[in-house]
């Protein structure tokens, strides 16, 4: 009796064996998919220096292009400023440079300014990522006219996902 149903069993396993490897390689490719997709955009990274700390980075999409994002705080022990075009950024994806401006023009120790960098003709889809380089060029001032401060720059770096501007209503 126990060799009737081994070899039943033998039999149900030949007969149906191509049913499990395909279910088996079926799995498989839909772990490495779910894998390679998770790891690929859940990635985002905003780094300048100990003196500046870069906080909520973010990339835009609109219709005629894309608006990067990112707050500075600043870590001196002295208040700084923002002339127009105060920021420069590289997108990985061509060598030219893009300018935009930080608001406020003037940050006192510990507070924040928003960086923003307007990338004329760019829009990526959504959920992808940009990678960037850029430069931040600075004053340090007590009383923050144009003349009184001297210019310094800083670089960093940021990879960011890509999200759409909602439609306004």
């Amino acid at each position: 009796m126990f060799i009737m149903e081994l070899q039943s069993s033998l039999e149900f396993l030949d007969t149906y064996s191509w049913f499990f490897i395909v279910v088996l390689i079926l799995a498989v490719v839909l772990l490495v998919f779910y894998l390679v997709q998770s790891s690929q955009n859940s990635y985002s990274y905003c780094a300048i220096n100990s003196q500046f700390q870069c906080k909520n980075a973010s990339v835009l999409v609109t219709s005629s292009g894309s608006i990067l994002l990112f707050k500075i705080q600043n870590l001196l022990s002295t208040t700084i400023s923002f002339s127009n075009d105060s920021v420069e950024a590289f997108p990985e994806f061509n060598n030219v440079s893009y300018y935009g401006s930080c608001l406020p023009t003037h940050v006192v120790p510990n507070q924040y300014t928003l960086c923003s960098v307007f990338i004329n003709n760019y829009t990526p889809s959504v959920g992808s990522q940009i990678n960037s380089r850029f430069n931040i060029f600075y004053g340090m001032c007590t009383k923050c006219t144009a003349a009184s401060f001297k210019n310094y720059v800083v670089s960093g770096t940021i990879t960011v996902d890509v999200s759409s501007i909602p439609p306004q209503s």
